[in-house]
Order: structure tokens, then sequence, then C-alpha cells
């Protein structure tokens, strides 16, 4: 419970804040939200929010560091979350508190690799294993420096981070309708990795994103081949219209808020 309250965390560190007597942080601390109370006007809210940005340089908790890296993380073919990419010779150690406090911040999403499709599913987390979206795509847009008629230049600007951009938008609309947190499944020689795998009641369901009508997948076919039994319907988002082919469900991106249903659609379609 106490990891979902992101403000009052205490954050290990090494700065001046850190190595001050306890007695003095708490009256500082008991000073700083009196003068929040007190505040009544600009003035005085400027200076509160001075003081706690002033606090914060001088703690150097490694947040931006990590925000920044997101959208390079994510351009990668395998966007696997690689602490080297915030800072060369970066350890998990010394910025995984930071992560932590921008999952618990709601600012970020972090989708952990699943060793199979099984439930509970946290039960298969490989917890060294993780990918980074942020919280909405728009976000993740504007830190990548994007001007927003991006999304429409087709592959004349870029490829590879049209595809984090869409699997961004995609996380975006299962989160909300479905209660298990997504996870994405992997595996080497050869390499395949299926984008996400969603719970639906006591159903996990292997999610392909493409952002083009390229609709060709070898990843989720494999997962098919590898979990049979595991494996009801397979789910492809892109750009191409929606049907049922076989057990492959085709949801157009502009529909992806609809998954819940369309699944529940398709799976009455199989039965029959």
């Amino acid at each position: 419970m106490i990891r979902d309250i992101t403000i009052g965390q205490y954050f290990p560190g090494k700065s001046a804040i850190h190595k001050m007597d306890p007695r003095i942080k708490i009256l500082l601390s008991i000073l700083y939200i009196v003068m929040l109370f007190v505040a009544d006007n600009m003035w005085g809210l400027l200076l509160g929010v001075l003081f706690g940005f002033a606090a914060y340089l001088i703690s150097r908790i490694p947040l931006s560091m990590i925000w920044k890296s997101i959208p390079s993380q994510l351009a990668r073919e395998n966007k696997k979350f690689i602490y080297k990419v915030v800072k060369e010779g970066a350890r998990a150690r010394e910025y995984e508190d930071a992560l932590q406090w921008l999952v618990d911040a709601r600012l970020v999403h972090k989708v952990y690799r699943s060793n199979a499709p099984r439930l509970p599913m946290a039960a298969y987390d490989d917890l060294t294993a993780f990918k980074i979206y942020l919280v909405d795509v728009g976000l993740l847009r504007r830190l990548a420096q994007l001007a927003p008629t991006a999304f429409g230049e087709g592959n004349r600007l870029f490829t590879e981070f049209k595809g984090a951009l869409t699997e961004n938008y995609v996380l975006q609309t299962l989160i909300t309708q479905f209660e298990v947190m997504p996870r994405y499944w992997s595996q080497n020689n050869p390499p395949y990795e299926v984008d996400f795998l969603i719970q639906r009641k006591n159903d996990i369901f292997p999610v392909e994103v493409k952002s083009e009508y390229n609709t060709t997948g070898k990843s989720i076919k494999k997962f098919k081949e590898l979990f049979p039994e595991q494996v009801k319907l397979r789910v492809r988002f892109s750009l191409d219209n929606l049907k049922l082919d076989g057990d492959v469900l085709n949801i157009p991106l502009f529909m992806a808020d609809q998954t819940d249903r369309l699944i529940g659609l398709a799976l009455d379609q199989i039965k029959k």
C-alpha cells in the first residue's frame, strides 16, 4: 500500500540532504508545509515551488536522466529497458529507485517480460527484464520532440519510432480495459517477441502491434506453436480492417479501445 503513495516516500541517496540530521529534516518539512498553507498569494506559492525545486536539485535524484532516455529506449528494435542507455556505465542499483518513483507517480508503465502464458501472470514474471512506456502517447511524442503532424508523416521521418508510438498508444488503451497489467514475451536464438500479453478473465491472449498495413508476424505464430493449449485467440492491431482470420483477430488501431468487447465477440464466433 505505501508503495502506491509517491509523495512522502524516502528516496535513498548520498546528497547533502540525505546526510542531514533527521530532526532538522523533519523541522524543515514542517516549516515547508506551514509555508504552503499560509501562502495567500501567487508569490508565496512561487516561493514554495522554488524551495521544493531547490531541494530536488540538491538531492540529486536522477529522475530526469531516466525520463529523457525513454525515447531512446523505445527507438531500439529490442525495447527492453537497459540502464546503460540512461548513462554509460550506469548500474541498476543507481537508478532503479528513481525508475520506481516514476512508476509510482503513474508517469510511466512498467511492462515485465513473461516466461510463459500461465496464471497467475505475476508468478511467471522475469523481474530482470521489462519495457518502459509513458502513461500517454502524447507525452512520448512531446518528449521525442516530434511535431503533432508526425503521426501522419508515414515513414518519411521515422520507422522504428513509429512502432514505439503505436505500441504506447495500444498499451494506453489496454490498461483501461483489463484489470491485470499487460506483459510481453520474448525468446532468444532465434529471436522472437510478442509485444503484449493480456489477461481477460482466466485466459491469456498474445497481442501483436503493427503500425502499417503489413501484418505478417512470425513471433505471434511462433507463440502459438510453443503454447497451443493456452492460446484460444491471437490479437493483432494494425491499419487493416476489422476481421477474424481463423484464430487471429485483426483490430484496426482506431478501435483499440473496443478490444475487450471484440475479443468476446471473436471467441463466441470461434465456438460456433
